[in-house]
């Protein structure tokens, strides 16, 4: 797992394997399973969801990498990230995430979702998780 590698550019976070690995994903761009060597983690909440496509493509070229890379969206202040790496034996995880909520709660709180400009607000929590232990 010391192929992966980190960088931060453009509002956005870069996670790049020196090998294209499968990835299974609900991401908004290049979703679903696929085999790739990045996965890009965009600070980025406005844009019409229409217009998605074309963005991410847009940002892909501007970035340098390919066009087939996992996409994903963030409210998150992208530098805030939290990565961690965990080993058992021959195994690894390692595990990478972006939070973004200003509706918090613990357990115990009421489950309320407030309005922001009539419309319901929400945030997001990214998480990428590689492990070793998956068969190809």
């Amino acid at each position: 797992m010391s192929d992966i590698k980190l960088s931060l550019r453009d509002d956005c976070l870069i996670t790049y394997f020196s090998e294209a690995k499968n990835i299974l994903s609900w991401a908004p761009f290049n979703g679903g399973l696929i085999k790739s060597n990045y996965i890009l983690n965009w600070q980025n909440s406005s844009f019409a969801p229409d217009e998605l496509s074309t963005l991410f493509k847009e940002k892909t070229k501007r970035l340098g990498i390919s066009p087939h890379s996992v996409g994903m969206l963030t409210s998150a202040k992208i530098k805030n990230y939290q990565k961690l790496k965990s080993e058992i034996g021959r195994y690894e995880v390692y595990v990478i995430a972006t939070v973004g909520l200003d509706n918090t709660r613990t357990v115990g709180d009421v489950a309320d979702v407030g309005l922001e400009n009539g419309e319901m607000y929400s945030g997001t929590i990214n998480l990428i998780v590689a492990c070793n232990a998956l068969p190809d």
